[in-house]
């Protein structure tokens, strides 16, 4: 996931150049992709104890 996300905005840079890349579009990109990791291991950290 993080790969594609990563090429997506390189080959935007590439074709538009910097101007083409909005900053702010990436940071919410990378707060989202934070936000599920941490909540998928929440999720999993819970169920492991429920579990166990």
């Amino acid at each position: 996931n993080e790969i594609v996300v990563s090429a997506i905005i390189g080959s935007g840079a590439a074709v538009g150049g910097r101007d083409a890349v909005d900053a702010r579009k990436i940071l919410v990109t990378v707060g989202a992709w934070a936000g599920s990791f941490g909540l998928s291991f929440a999720l999993a950290y819970a169920v492991a104890v429920g579990l166990l």
